[in-house]
């Protein structure tokens, strides 16, 4: 990962809890916000068309590098 610097893509499949929409929200807030705070890159949540508990975190890394300083980040532990 490290031998090329362009930007990544990483996508993950959210399935929310019933009632808990917006802890999820919440969550999905602070992870977009530190992202952008770090210059990690940014966050879209996109929601299911056929299931509205499902989201896909689709996030875009400014570089190989800021993904993996984000996932060794304690402050970006304490988010997701």
């Amino acid at each position: 990962m490290n031998s090329s610097e362009g930007s990544r893509l990483s996508v993950t499949l959210v399935d929310v809890s019933p009632d808990h929409e917006s802890d999820f929200a919440v969550i999905a807030t602070a992870l977009e916000a530190l992202l952008i705070r770090k210059n990690y890159g940014r966050a879209d949540m996109i929601r299911d068309e056929s299931d509205p508990r499902r989201y896909y975190a689709v996030r875009h890394w400014n570089s190989a590098t800021a993904a993996e300083q984000f996932h060794r980040d304690p402050e970006a532990q304490t988010v997701i």
